[in-house]
């Protein structure tokens, strides 16, 4: 049985040398930021078409009808069943 007093040894942090480290962490950073850029300008574009399904769904843009050319439903019109 091993003893508890022993710590386990770690394994290395990267094999790859710091330079080679370094490049693919200045390559990643670009698409990271053209991500966070581009979805915060989907987020406001949906935002802008949401106020602008608002606006249409309020009414503003819609025709006013006529109704005093239509006719009144009547009490002889409904059916007594």
């Amino acid at each position: 049985m091993q003893s508890s007093d022993r710590l386990p040894t770690k394994a290395p942090v990267s094999s790859l040398p710091a330079p080679a480290l370094e490049l693919l962490i200045s390559l990643a950073t670009a698409p990271l930021l053209i991500g966070l850029v581009g979805g915060k300008a989907l987020a406001e574009a949906s935002q802008e078409i949401g106020r602008f399904a608002e606006e249409v769904f309020r009414g503003d843009r819609l025709p006013l009808l006529n109704l005093s050319s239509l006719p009144s439903p009547s009490i002889d019109t409904v059916n007594p069943d």
